[in-house]
Formats: C-alpha cells, structure tokens, sequence
C-alpha cells in the first residue's frame, strides 16, 4: 500500500489556509471524524465543533468531492420504553453536543446535489486497540480498568443498555459505505451497528469478566435505575448496505484488547488518589487481573 500523506493541523487552521481548496481537490471523498469529547462541558467547544463541520462540508462540495461522511453519535434514549430508535425516529438532544450533532447532520443533508452526496454515520462507542487509540470511550476505559486494577465498575444497577462497535468493524462500515451504490448512500443517516451488542452493563462486564477471569465485578454503588438507554435499530443499513454491518463479537474484541493491553502504557493508580474513579495513568505494570 502506497505512503498516506498526513497533515497534522487544527482543522479550523486548515480551513482558514487558502490551500484547503486546492488540497481537498481530487479526492473522491472526505470522512470527517474530529470532534471534542462528548463530556467536555463546553458549550463553545461544540459551537466551534459546529462551524468547522459545516465549514469542510462546504470546502468539500467547492473542491467537487462527490462524497462526504460524516460521524455522528449514535442515538440515545433516557427511559425504560422496548421501542428501538430508528434514524427517523425521536431523538436525544438534551446536551449541547447531541444538540451540535443534530444542527450538523441537517446542515450537510440539506447541501445533497447531483454532484455533492452526503452520509450520516451514527456510530455508538468505538473500541478496540488500534496505533492511535484512546481510553475517553466507555468500552476501553473499562477495559483498561479491569486489566490494571482487577475490577469491572458498573457504577449502576445494570439494568442500563449500551451499544458498542468495534474500530474494525467501523472502518468496514466506512469502506462498504464509500463503495456501495450512490442512491443507497445519497443523502441518507445510517444507525451503525448490530442489535444483539446492545447490551445491559451486567452483559457487558460478564463478557470483560470471561477475557479476564481473574477481574471481579464492582456494583457496589447502584443507584435505584439506569436509564441509560441505547436501543437503536440497524434495519436501514442492513437493507441498504449489508456489507456495512459488523461482524465482530463482544467477546472477540474484548479478547483482543485485552491481549494488546500489554504493550500499552498502563499503571495502577496510587491508592488515595481520585484518578481511581476515572481511568488508569500512563506508566508500566503487569497484568493484576490475573
């Protein structure tokens, strides 16, 4: 495979440059990924997120690239309903970044032209190892936790359900959706994932539990209900794109997360510190979970 030329700018600089233009020119199609934490809690941040997003959608159809994907996030519902959330569906816009996700997905559907064809991807948690990979998603900071401290917290009832994707399985998704037919694709949202990993928080963690035998559950602390739904329909995608649809189990990429966790910077966190409550810190340590 041939050298991929990477530029390593602030997207917002790179716009403002007068050769965004002629750099964008050729190409057959722009995914755009960057975003600021969901948790950051800066309505600015998201704001400029916003206007960023639009912005390269714009630069794009100037420069003539026939496709753009977007990655949204993926919908989630805050109440005990059995319905599955549909892309057309009710959706949650109760924080300022679902409320920028929903500005920006409108925003690119409405610049579909005969030459300009936008995607809507709305991805849930990604996880899994990777060169560049992170631990600010739920799925590998759990991961990380339970390897380095020998727990699994579900600092809930459990009752929760969550969907997960794993970063193989999105990247597929990218390249169906980039491959497939341009009126299956044509200014369309797609749900992105598979119903049967939208799972409770108990699920979740027996499933870190069977990679890591020697990790034990925490659910010392369970408020009266998680809410925290994620049940969303894939049936879209499915009928549109099949090839899209992942194939990776929880179980699969859990296993292999794990395995990798070992070239990984991880340490136990000092006993009295508060970084305890949230992920591991950077240094070496051997596997406690057994």
């Amino acid at each position: 495979m041939d050298a991929v030329e990477a530029i390593s700018r602030e997207l917002g600089e790179f716009l403002a440059s007068e050769e965004s233009l002629e750099t964008l020119s050729g190409f057959d199609a722009v995914i755009h990924l960057a975003a600021p934490e969901p948790d950051c809690g800066l309505a600015t941040m998201f704001e400029r997120d916003l206007s960023d997003t639009l912005r390269l959608a714009l630069r794009a159809c100037q420069a003539a690239v026939p496709r753009f994907i977007f990655a949204s996030w993926a919908n989630y519902r805050w109440n005990a309903d059995d319905d599955f959330v549909c892309e057309n569906g009710e959706i949650y816009v109760g924080t300022d970044h679902y409320r920028s996700k929903v500005r920006a997905e409108l925003a690119i559907c409405g610049l579909a032209s005969s030459t300009f064809s936008p995607t809507v991807m709305r991805l849930p948690d990604v996880y899994g190892f990777g060169q560049n990979m992170h631990f600010r998603g739920f799925m590998n900071r759990l991961a990380a936790t339970a390897y380095s401290l020998g727990k699994i917290p579900i600092n809930s009832d459990g009752s929760g359900r969550h969907a997960v994707l794993h970063v193989e399985d999105a990247a597929r998704a990218f390249g169906a959706l980039l491959t497939a037919r341009r009126d299956l694709v044509h200014r369309e949202i797609f749900n992105v994932g598979r119903v049967r990993e939208s799972l409770s928080l108990l699920e979740i963690g027996m499933a870190l539990k069977a990679v890591l035998p020697g990790a034990r559950i925490d659910a010392a602390r369970l408020p009266a209900m998680d809410q925290c739904r994620h049940d969303v329909d894939f049936g879209r995608l499915s009928r549109h794109v099949p090839d899209a649809l992942p194939t990776r189990h929880l179980r699969v990429g859990l296993s292999q997360l794990v395995q990798n966790l070992d070239s990984m910077p991880i340490r136990r966190p000092p006993a009295r510190s508060p970084s305890r409550r949230t992920m591991p810190q950077i240094g070496y340590a051997q596997n406690l979970a057994g």
